[in-house]
């Protein structure tokens, strides 16, 4: 019985995938792209990061109300490219709130009553 439960688990088991060194200067190229890809990853963050703190540092040297005319037209904008749904049938009169339900299901309940 043991025996057929190893030969079972040495069934199940997937051999070793061993290519490593069958063509190196193909892995090194292969690896070269990868490492340089990561490179220039790395060097658009770095370069997002500095772009983002420049214009931080832009915006503080602004006045108060140049940079909140800014926000605002930034506001508008944003809510001019957003898409509004539609919105399904009597969707905004749903909700009614929760003090509204409590009393719509018993026309009896009372909240005068204490309830401790």
């Amino acid at each position: 019985m043991t025996s057929y439960i190893i030969e079972e688990k040495e069934d199940q088991v997937p051999d070793v995938d061993d290519t490593d060194g069958l063509d190196p200067s193909s892995e090194f190229e292969a690896w070269r792209l990868r490492e340089l890809g990561r490179i220039k990853k790395e060097k658009e963050k770095e370069l997002l990061r500095e772009q983002e703190r420049e214009e931080i540092e832009k915006r503080r040297a602004l006045p108060e109300e140049q940079r909140h005319k800014e926000d605002v037209e930034r506001a508008d904008k944003t809510r001019a490219e957003k898409p509004k749904g539609q919105q399904k049938f009597l969707q905004k009169y749903w909700h009614k709130g929760a003090f509204h339900q409590v009393c719509s299901l018993s026309p009896y309940y009372d909240l005068q009553i204490e309830t401790y």
